[in-house]
């Protein structure tokens, strides 16, 4: 109790501490810097709650990030008065989000699409570019009637007010961003293959009573057992196989380097693979 008066002291809130010790609690089970420094050898060996655990805190990070631009963004140029009238900036918002929204809609369907006629890099990057604009646009009124009807005295629990709000409101900016990367082919997923040859070694199978065949590691089912799947999406896999652990050791995994949500498709000839091994 003496704790959080001496922080009143200082001006930061009771409650504000209070969740930032809880932060610091949560921070030490999860341990999130070991699970965003993993290699991907190491991801794929982690159970799928873990693996869920992972995905939602980069996630967060992500939201955070858009959080800090758009506080940038209105650092940069002032909150406006108009963002607070209650009729005017719902007006400019719903004008950019009419704009803004079958731009998405387009890059949406292009990327659903297993082949493409848009193969012009120039018009995918100007349909990318009018959708930020307008995603900013539309945001920007938003945040700015966050900021102007924030009424709390003091400073330290007033901007974590804002954070609050900004973060609740920037959660679809990070799946939005995931088709805009898509779209522009900036990211590609990995995947790891091994062949079951190089099990056979390990099981002592027959190499005569197999085919060249590679499968997917998909996630790990416990400490002991790891779910391999013949295809990097599960919900996509017709065939499965479970396999201990140890029997991964010492024999050659591959990484498969393939666009992003390219394997919806039959086929991933055009991926890239390159060649590592782990013991």
């Amino acid at each position: 109790m003496e704790y959080f008066g001496f922080l009143e002291k200082m001006g930061i809130p009771r409650n504000l501490a209070a969740a930032i010790i809880v932060l610091l609690i949560i921070f030490k089970l999860i341990r999130p810097i070991n699970l965003l420094s993993s290699s991907i050898f190491e991801q794929k060996l982690l159970t799928k709650d873990m693996v869920i655990l992972l995905l939602s805190i980069k996630y967060l990070g992500q939201t955070l990030w858009w959080v800090l631009i758009n506080l940038s963004i209105l650092y940069t140029f002032g909150v406006p008065s108009w963002t607070g009238d209650p009729n005017l900036s719902p007006m400019i918002g719903s004008i950019f989000f009419a704009i803004g929204a079958p731009i998405f809609t387009i890059i949406y369907v292009i990327n659903s699409q297993s082949s493409s006629k848009l193969n012009r890099f120039g018009v995918r990057v100007l349909l990318a570019i009018l959708f930020m604009v307008c995603l900013l646009c539309y945001y920007f009124p938003l945040n700015g009637t966050v900021v102007t009807n924030v009424f709390v005295e003091n400073p330290i629990g007033k901007l974590a007010i804002i954070i609050g709000c900004m973060t609740v409101l920037c959660l679809p900016i990070p799946a939005l961003m995931k088709q805009i990367s898509k779209f522009l082919y900036w990211t590609k997923e990995k995947y790891i293959l091994v062949s079951d040859i190089d099990l056979a070694n390990e099981q002592n199978i027959l190499e005569s009573d197999l085919n060249r065949k590679y499968w997917y590691v998909l996630h790990a089912i416990n400490k002991e057992l790891i779910l391999l799947g013949n295809n990097p999406k599960p919900k996509l896999c017709t065939e499965t196989k479970i396999i201990k652990l140890e029997d991964l050791c010492n024999i050659k995994m591959s990484i498969e380097e393939v666009d992003q949500d390219s394997t919806n498709d039959d086929s991933t000839n055009d991926s890239t693979t390159n060649n590592n091994s782990i013991i």
